[in-house]
């Protein structure tokens, strides 16, 4: 009986009730900036608004598949300095999101003043069922 019971527990173990036990192991990404324009280059360009401290823009990355974490990452930072006075390093973008029911997930990208006439590289990733890690990136010029 108890050789049974495991075989049966073993069985639910290595193959769920899924068709694919282990998940997805395929798939790619895709990161956009639907609300900027893209050049011939492939670079986007966001115009700083100076009205405000921060001009923010929403970013995109496609996966394909809904509930998957995606991690994001900028190669630009800024200096942020709180009530108290304690400065802070924080990254432009925010640094994870998760897809929606049509495999998008969304992240909101915030530069400053300080950034007119950068090109920034943001980064967005996740790591499939199999350990496979996905990656795409774009880079967005912030103009005047």
């Amino acid at each position: 009986m108890r050789n049974k019971i495991f075989t049966i527990l073993t069985l639910f173990l290595f193959y769920g009730c899924e068709s694919n036990p282990m998940g997805s192991c395929s798939g790619g990404i895709g990161v956009s900036a639907p609300s900027l324009n893209i050049d011939e280059n492939g670079y986007y360009h966001m115009d700083y608004n100076g009205n405000f401290s921060q001009t923010l823009t929403t970013l995109d990355a496609s996966v394909g598949d809904e509930y998957i974490k995606v991690s994001w990452y900028a190669d630009s930072d800024y200096d942020y300095v709180d009530a108290l006075g304690n400065e802070y390093q924080v990254n432009i973008v925010n640094s994870s999101s998760y897809t929606n029911n049509q495999g998008i997930a969304h992240t909101v990208l915030g530069v400053t003043q300080e950034f007119i006439g950068d090109t920034v590289k943001v980064y967005a990733g996740f790591e499939d069922d199999c350990q496979n890690f996905h990656s795409d990136n774009i880079r967005i010029i912030i103009d005047e």
